[in-house]
């Protein structure tokens, strides 16, 4: 059902861009008659017609319409073009569905509007190349003034030449104004950089015990049917209290909440911070190479002590988590280091429980969320920007069906996620649950999917709504 609803949407799809792309080539074609027309063919009727203006004169005129004509076809043409690669692309996705319906909804993309939260994020080598490339304009003008000097003007109207020291000073200024500004985006690149490539270092990465989820081969043989259930929470007001080592914000014992996202979407991220999550108890994160701050690589370049920088075994992943804070951050304005790549300042009107960040290597991370899933009492998964090329996300997916209780979990996503395209995704991964799952057996299950963005309210109304299901089922 939802993947026939993706078969008929490329479909649609193919038809819509075929039709716009024969529409664009008519056009184009009709423009581009009358151009010829107007410049070869026009002028010597029209002289004929009106002999008192001479035929060069004529060929002159008529290059007025032409203009605009030239300009509708250049426009004509580049809708077409866009439009003829649509439908080659629809096209091609199309006949892999007809050969592979099963695999519907890891072949169609979703609507464009899917990837707005992915626009949001700017990585820090975007970031620092936006503010450098500003030192152009003062070095540019530096040059000219080398060059060709400083003129003024006196008020006789005389040009005469002016000292070039003051302006050529501003003008360094500001350059090293500009790359002043670029240079922490630049160490936060470089420092993220570095991190990535010690986690994918294969010589590093041999060294390792080798440590992987076990292979799933056999499926359950009994999957229950799922129904996917998108909720907006809306703003209730709840009486709470301030957090507590053994109380949260309504009171009950915190839980241990992990939030499994898209690696590369800081934007939500630093939305989920923000959000009423952390009253609620521990939020335990994988941490991302974008995330390590230049301080980190330096100390683990200094000591020589890279290995000290990721969990790469059980036993570390056990010795970094018994070595995050318990306390409780009192009420107020906090600043959250070590968990987006860049610090997130967050303000926490009744506390909140600290925030469990963890940086795993490459080699280990599969394994740290098997490990995860067993000491959480809840799962988020975030799918805003989800793709099926995101396989660190798929696999977090699979995982979460195939090893932890669906009354216990929420996916999340936001106001302009393509719910059709998460819908036959998590149906997909559903159909692959493997043998042993919690989730399998009979009659009927259903996930939420919360569309997020609407405050702190929403989501303690969503907490709320999670604990007593999960109360209710068990």
């Amino acid at each position: 059902m939802t993947a026939e609803e993706l078969r008929q949407r490329v479909r649609t799809k193919e038809s819509e861009s075929l039709r716009s792309a024969l529409g664009s080539t008519a056009t184009v074609l009709l423009l581009a008659a009358a151009i010829v027309g107007l410049v070869v063919f026009a002028p010597e009727p029209l002289a004929e017609a009106v002999p008192a203006v001479p035929l060069s004169t004529w060929r002159q005129l008529v290059l007025f319409p032409v203009v605009p004509c030239c300009i509708g076809l250049f426009g004509r043409g580049w809708d077409g073009a866009r439009d003829w690669y649509d439908w080659q692309r629809a096209h091609r996705v199309r006949l892999d569905v007809d050969r592979r319906p099963e695999l519907a909804a890891l072949l169609v993309p979703p609507l464009e509007n899917h990837l707005n939260a992915l626009r949001q994020v700017r990585g820090h080598r975007q970031v620092m190349w936006r503010r450098a490339r500003w030192v152009v304009l003062p070095v540019g003008l530096v040059v000219a003034i080398a060059i060709f000097g400083v003129q003024v003007e006196e008020p006789d109207g005389t040009m005469r030449d002016a000292p070039a020291a003051p302006y050529l000073a501003v003008l360094v200024v500001i350059a090293v104004a500009i790359v002043v500004a670029a240079l922490p985006r630049w160490r936060r690149w470089s420092a993220s950089s570095t991190a990535e490539k010690w986690s994918r270092d294969p010589a590093y990465a041999a060294s390792l015990t080798r440590l992987a989820p076990d292979p799933v081969d056999v499926r359950a043989t009994d999957i229950p049917t799922l129904r996917v259930q998108f909720v907006r929470a809306k703003p209730s007001r709840y009486k709470v209290g301030a957090v507590t080592r053994t109380r949260n914000v309504f009171g009950w014992p915190p839980e241990n909440i992990a939030y499994l996202r898209l690696f590369d979407n800081h934007a939500r991220i630093r939305s989920f911070l923000r959000g009423a999550w952390r009253e609620f108890g521990y939020v335990h994160i994988l941490r991302s190479s974008g995330s390590v701050s230049p301080e980190e690589v330096a100390r683990a370049k200094a000591g020589k002590a890279i290995h000290t920088l990721f969990a790469t075994s059980p036993r570390t992943f056990r010795a970094a988590l018994a070595a995050c804070p318990i306390e409780p951050l009192p009420p107020g304005r906090h600043r959250l280091t070590g968990i987006t790549n860049t610090p997130e300042r967050v303000d926490d009107p009744v506390g909140s429980y600290p925030v469990r960040a963890l940086l795993c290597h490459g080699s280990f991370w599969q394994s740290a969320v098997d490990m995860l899933l067993t000491r959480v009492g809840l799962v988020v998964v975030d799918l805003s920007g989800y793709l099926p090329t995101n396989t660190g996300t798929q696999f977090e997916l699979q995982r979460v069906i195939d090893r932890f209780p669906i009354t216990r979990v929420v996916l999340l996503c936001d106001e302009s996620a393509d719910r059709t395209f998460l819908r036959a995704q998590i149906h997909y991964h559903w159909s692959r649950m493997a043998a042993g799952s919690p989730n399998a057996g009979a009659g009927e299950r259903t996930i939420l999917v919360a569309i997020t963005g609407a405050g702190r309210e929403a989501d303690r109304e969503l907490m709320a709504r999670l604990l007593e299901r999960r109360r209710e089922r068990g």
